[in-house]
């Protein structure tokens, strides 16, 4: 889990990654960006794959606009484009 349970884990996979539109990033790199901001955040809940297609256990993103990474190949991912990645954190950062 991470230190702020109204967020999901989909909101913090895009909270990180809503500024880095297109650039790729590998697994590690991935787990240790979410590690930086949410540092309760799960090791075992750091999966790329469930954002991207390809996995059968994935997030409900994938295949909608807000669908966060895009496999490039195994271990490394590229972030799709950031304005489609909004979270509830960030959505409520615009409301205030």
């Amino acid at each position: 889990m991470h230190e702020n349970s109204e967020l999901t884990n989909h909101d913090c996979f895009a909270n990180v990654f809503r500024e880095r539109g297109f650039r790729k990033f590998s697994t590690a790199q991935i787990g240790k960006l979410l590690q930086e901001e949410y540092p309760n955040f799960s090791l075992g809940s750091i999966l790329p794959n469930d954002h991207a297609k390809g996995n059968a256990a994935s997030c409900w993103c994938v295949g909608t606009p807000q669908q966060i990474f895009n496999k490039v190949r195994r271990g490394f991912y590229r972030v799709r484009q950031y304005q489609h990645l909004e979270s509830k954190l960030f959505q409520a950062e615009w409301k205030v």
